[in-house]
């Protein structure tokens, strides 16, 4: 319920007295005086915000009301002042809200009042603003401007870039189509006649390959002949030779054949200083 703004007004003049009582006043006996005094029976302006009469008449003593009641009172004429004010706001957007409606149609079912259906659309939409903009404005603006030319200038309809957009790629694949023709006519006898080679020498040639994959060691020993079979039975004289006189000997070996004579010369000189 709305009740008259004068009655709102001076409920709240009372509320504000007495909380300049409560906190300035701190005799009880002038306190007596200075507050109102109220009936045990609670208005109903009160009861729309407290719900029942038990905190007005609990804090009243011979009618004069306690520190709670002072707050109690004071909130619950400032909800009557609330209810007042978006009443009023209400009967100033009201004309605004017809013009609205006149203008666009009702809204979908479940959009009971245009706040509502501004709220249902922030909260698909969200708060979430990309990182390269700083509002949607400015990224709507950033979108457009990655249009085509002539789509952001209305010189062409994105039904008419489409088909333009789809006869280029079939102009494309028909392009490549004639292309790869040409090429397979031009190389396609190459191809056969080279396949054809191959197929022949491998028809006669693959009992000998199919032998030498399976028999790979005996094939290669038969190729080499009697040099394979010396060198096998040579390899652990070799091996001697190789740990017993090519490693001790190979430093002396290299002195000897870098400089044949300086290596001499060396040898007897140590050898006529050892017998002096």
């Amino acid at each position: 319920m709305i009740y008259p703004l004068l009655d709102i007004l001076w409920w709240n003049l009372l509320g504000q007295w007495m909380d300049f009582i409560f906190t300035y006043c701190s005799s009880s006996y002038l306190r007596g005086y200075l507050l109102p005094k109220f009936s045990t029976t609670a208005p109903q302006w009160w009861k729309d915000s407290w719900g029942d009469s038990y905190n007005w008449y609990h804090h009243l003593t011979n009618g004069v009301p306690d520190g709670a009641f002072a707050w109690y009172y004071k909130h619950a004429a400032r909800d009557r002042y609330s209810d007042w004010v978006g009443k009023a706001a209400d009967d100033v957007a009201r004309p605004i809200v017809n013009a609205v409606y006149n203008l666009l149609g009702s809204l979908s079912y479940g959009y009971t009042k245009f706040s509502h259906w501004i709220n249902s659309i922030w909260g698909r939409v969200g708060s979430f603003v990309p990182w390269w903009t700083s509002n949607l404005a400015s990224g709507l603006d950033f979108l457009r401007s990655l249009f085509p030319g002539d789509i952001r200038d209305g010189i062409v309809s994105w039904y008419d870039k489409f088909v333009a957009w789809y006869n280029a790629a079939i102009s494309w694949a028909q392009t490549r189509y004639e292309a790869t023709r040409v090429w397979v006519t031009n190389t396609g006898s190459w191809l056969v006649s080279g396949y054809n080679t191959v197929r022949a020498w491998y028809d006669r040639s693959w009992c000998w390959l199919d032998d030498f994959r399976y028999n790979i060691y005996d094939r290669i020993t038969a190729w080499l002949g009697p040099p394979w079979y010396f060198l096998a039975g040579a390899w652990w004289e070799l091996q001697n030779f190789y740990n017993t006189v090519w490693v001790p000997y190979r430093a002396t070996l290299h002195d000897f054949l870098a400089d044949p004579l300086g290596w001499l010369y060396d040898r007897v000189e140590t050898e006529l200083i050892r017998r002096w």
